[in-house]
């Protein structure tokens, strides 16, 4: 069970570390002070354009979580934890 444990995170550092927002995203932040921490999303490492609550509670970008999601991953990106539900709403303030 330790060799499963020690792979999923394997995968979810190398998908962490590869994954790429799409060339014809458009830009979404033109100041130059750094933005928000709360507006960067974990996985992409940038602005959020499309945020989503997942189940473990984190805020991601959608196409990035459903990315995760569509290879197969049931687990939080963050914490490896299983996830309750594969569900995502938007979240908008």
């Amino acid at each position: 069970q330790r060799w499963a444990m020690e792979r999923a995170l394997r995968d979810r550092d190398a998908f962490l570390a590869t994954w790429q927002r799409p060339e014809s995203a458009p830009q979404l932040w033109d100041s130059d002070a750094a933005p928000p921490q709360d507006f960067i999303c974990s996985i992409t490492g940038d602005i959020f354009s499309d945020p989503v609550v997942c189940s473990d509670g984190q805020t991601y970008e959608r196409v990035a979580i459903e990315d995760w999601f569509s290879r197969g991953h049931l687990t939080s990106p963050l914490t490896n934890t299983t996830l309750t539900s594969s569900e995502l709403i938007p979240n908008v303030a």
